[in-house]
């Protein structure tokens, strides 16, 4: 009578465990895939890029497709890395007079000098989306531990998207640097999924079908997405013509987290100097004046952040310069509408919503309950297109 006791208990058990199905973790994958980029450049480029900060270019594609309607994309694509350029005030020749230049014969370099007026030539060499990238390993979001998955025929495939080009400086005819960046959504995008790691299954968290995978896919598959790494890439190409001027912010911005706000301002006021059209110097320097306490320098500075800014993630960098000018002079209710703005234009792309929680030039409106609302309020996770690996 007692082993049928057990044994009954133990069934139901079973079926209460079956009724009440223990949550599967969530996890996402973290790549990092700009750890792959490949940058060598010459010390001829570097003295260059020390000298003019935003060298003039004409951009080159040696290899175009031959399918018509692929080299039209492909085409768009070209201009997409052209605009973000100029749209980050670099000098952008028409690529068309090199291309008739090349055609007529007369190609060499003191002839594409003097016609086109150019210090760098910039081939893009390949423009890809859809390396394979299998991740065995993710990062199990409740445990905040990286684990890997039971099945060896487990994976998610984070496909690659790819730039590589060649740098030539023009007045020395000779090779300057070769480039190589590489990105993913799940760099840039919390892709999260749930995993049953007792029968090596799994699916995407927000899945509106419950079937699961052996493995998943997040391909770069429409032109959409494909405009925006082509963009995101064009950025990791202009940050590294531009590494000069970045490691120097960097070292201001270290000096000011420190204290140090004479030698922080010193770097700035050279960089103001050296590269006048950047409009992040100005935010700096009018950061700075405003924790020193001299918010009409401040202002000053602001307007000028602002006249440099002529793309909408420039202006949403720039109105969070407002907001912390603003909160630094305790007055909230600008700061707050400044940080709206900003918000409205795609700070959010920019930064983390927990870094801006932790600014500590925001720390007057960060306690506030409008402060947590409105970052409440723009916080939303991105759609999410993905699919089961092919």
């Amino acid at each position: 009578m007692k082993s049928i006791k057990l044994m009954a208990a133990a069934l139901a058990l079973m079926i209460f465990a079956s009724a009440c199905p223990v949550p599967l973790p969530r996890a996402i994958i973290k790549p990092n895939s700009s750890a792959r980029n490949e940058v060598i450049m010459t010390q001829e480029l570097k003295a260059l890029l020390e000298e003019t900060p935003r060298p003039k270019l004409v951009v080159r594609v040696s290899n175009p497709p031959s399918n018509v309607t692929e080299a039209e994309k492909f085409n768009a694509y070209i201009n997409l890395i052209e605009k973000t350029l100029m749209q980050n005030a670099f000098t952008v020749r028409d690529r068309a007079l090199l291309e008739n230049l090349m055609r007529s014969g007369n190609a060499d370099y003191k002839t594409i000098g003097e016609k086109i007026d150019t210090d760098i030539i910039l081939d893009i060499l390949s423009l890809q989306f859809d390396i394979p990238n299998r991740w065995t390993t993710y990062l199990n979001l409740a445990t905040n531990q990286n684990e890997t998955f039971r099945f060896p025929d487990n994976f998610v495939d984070c496909q690659l998207a790819k730039l590589e080009c060649r740098l030539t400086i023009v007045t020395k005819g000779q090779l300057g640097g070769m480039f190589t960046f590489y990105a993913s959504r799940c760099d840039v995008q919390d892709l999260e999924f749930v995993v049953n790691s007792r029968n090596g299954t799994m699916m995407w968290a927000n899945s509106q079908t419950p079937q699961m995978y052996r493995d998943l896919s997040v391909p770069n598959d429409t032109e959409q997405i494909k405009a925006y790494f082509v963009t995101y890439l064009a950025h990791s190409l202009m940050n590294q013509l531009l590494e000069g001027i970045n490691s120097r912010l960097e070292a201001s911005k270290k000096l000011y987290d420190e204290g140090r706000y004479p030698e922080a301002q010193e770097i700035v006021a050279y960089l103001i100097k050296k590269d006048p059209n950047n409009f992040m110097p100005y935010l700096y320097q009018a950061v700075i004046y405003a924790q020193q306490g001299d918010f009409s320098k401040a202002q000053l500075e602001l307007e000028k952040a602002m006249g440099k800014s002529d793309a909408q993630f420039k202006k949403a960098a720039t109105y969070y310069g407002f907001a912390m000018v603003y909160a630094l002079k305790n007055d909230k209710g600008l700061a707050l509408s400044f940080l709206r703005k900003g918000l409205d234009n795609g700070l959010g792309s920019l930064i983390k919503y927990q870094e801006i929680r932790s600014n500590k030039d925001l720390a007057s409106i960060a306690s506030s309950p409008e402060f947590e609302a409105l970052l409440s309020e723009f916080e939303k996770p991105a759609p999410v297109q993905t699919g089961k690996k092919k």
